[in-house]
């Protein structure tokens, strides 16, 4: 009999967010000694790293048959606390399209959307609906493509 195994120390959330601009994105390079898999870009200072808070951020991709094939539909959410996003940068999120990678509590590091089926950044402002709740933006990056988030070895990103 298969046993499918529990990790009762499992915790939810993401700890890294950092969204890649389709157009700095190099490649995702192999070491083939280690197999360990790195992000490569063009200029690190076109990366955007994003507040992370665990109990509001997640990552989400739902697999569907469709008449081409398989179809993943990818969400990546997150939540900056106050409305210092600064408009510039918000500007930037909302105009291109992005390649994401996140780490999740556990330590595991996805890279979501690809250069041809990249991911899109949308928010939405709030104050919150009472003194308790937070104010600030909630965020998605989100996108369908025909394969899967990759898994990378490592939340770093290295230049060209």
């Amino acid at each position: 009999m298969k046993v499918i195994s529990y990790n009762p120390s499992s915790v939810g959330g993401l700890s890294n967010i950092y969204a890649i601009p389709v157009s700095d994105f190099v490649k995702v390079a192999i070491n083939l000694q280690t197999k360990n898999k790195t992000v490569i870009v063009n200029d690190l200072n076109n990366v955007i790293e994003l507040p992370c808070f665990e109990d509001r951020s997640a990552y989400k991709e739902d697999e569907s048959l469709e008449e081409g094939g398989k179809l993943y539909n990818i969400e990546v959410n997150g939540f900056i606390s106050g409305n210092s996003t600064d408009v510039i940068t918000r500007r930037r999120l909302e105009r291109d399209k992005w390649l994401v990678l996140h780490q999740d509590a556990n330590g595991n590091v996805l890279l979501s959307g690809t250069q041809d089926c990249p991911l899109i950044f949308r928010s939405s402002r709030t104050t919150g609906g009472n003194r308790a709740a937070s104010s600030g933006d909630s965020y998605v990056f989100y996108g369908a493509t025909p394969t899967p988030s990759i898994t990378i070895e490592t939340a770093e990103i290295h230049e060209k």
